[in-house]
C-alpha cells in the first residue's frame, strides 16, 4: 500500500512535505537542548543518534554497532558513501573549547584530548582492519573523525575567531575535524531550506 500511495506524485510530495516539517521540528528541539547549559553529552548524543541525517549527504547510514574494537566504544559511528567509517566524537555543547596564548585564541587542553582520544580511534581501527572488515563488513583503514564540541552561546562574544582558530587547526590535522554545534546547526538550517527551494515541499 505506501509502494502504490508513492507512486503517485502528489501523495510522494505530501510525504515528503511531512518529512520536511519533522525534520524542521527535530531541529529546533535539537537546537533548544544544545543550547540547555544543563544537557549532558548523553542527551546530545541521544538526539544524534535518532536523527543522523543531521549531517546531511555526506553519510550514507549510522553503523549499527558501536563497539567494533575491544575496549572502545564509539559516540557515533557513521559510514561514508565509500564505505568507510567515519567517527563523531560528542562533547558537551556548554563546555569551553578555546583559550588565549600571546593574544590569539587557540584551542584549549579539552579539545586537544578530545582531538587525541579520536586519534587513540584512529588508531585502533587502522590496526583492526581486517578483523573489523570481516566481523562487521564495514572498512575502517583511513578512517575519518569529527570532533563536535561547544556552541557560541557559551564562548562570549568571540564567535567568529573561535572559528578562525578551528579552521587553523583543523588546517594542521589530516583525518580529524573539530567543529561546533553551530556550524552543524546551520548546515542542517541550510539543508533543509534547499529542499524546500528546489521545491521537494513548499507548504513544509
Amino acid at each position: 500500500m505506501v509502494a502504490d500511495l508513492l507512486s503517485h506524485t502528489d501523495a510522494r510530495s505530501l510525504v515528503e512535505a511531512a518529512q520536511l516539517r519533522l525534520r524542521r521540528e527535530a531541529l529546533a528541539r535539537f537546537s533548544r537542548i544544545v543550547q540547555d547549559p544543563h544537557s549532558e553529552e548523553q542527551h546530545l548524543q541521544q538526539w544524534l543518534q535518532a536523527n543522523p541525517w543531521i549531517f546531511g549527504g555526506r553519510y550514507v547510514n549510522l553503523a549499527t554497532h558501536r563497539r567494533l574494537v575491544p575496549g572502545t566504544e564509539y559516540d557515533l559511528p557513521l559510514i561514508r558513501p565509500d564505505g568507510v567509517l567515519h567517527l563523531v566524537e560528542i562533547k558537551r555543547a556548554c563546555a569551553k573549547i578555546v583559550t588565549h596564548q600571546r593574544g590569539q585564541l587557540v584551542p584549549n587542553n579539552e579539545i586537544h584530548r578530545a582531538v587525541a582520544q579520536a586519534m587513540n580511534y584512529l588508531v585502533g581501527l587502522d590496526e583492526n582492519r581486517q578483523k573489523v572488515r570481516e566481523t562487521f563488513g564495514i572498512e575502517a583503514r583511513r578512517a575519518t573523525a569529527t570532533v563536535l564540541a561547544g556552541h557560541s552561546a557559551f564562548q562570549g562574544k568571540h564567535t567568529a575567531e573561535i572559528r578562525e582558530a578551528l579552521r587553523v587547526y583543523n588546517s594542521h590535522l589530516t583525518r580529524i575535524d573539530v567543529i561546533i554545534y553551530d556550524d552543524l546547526l546551520e548546515s542542517a538550517c541550510r539543508s533543509l531550506k534547499i529542499v524546500t527551494a528546489n521545491g521537494t515541499s513548499n507548504s513544509a
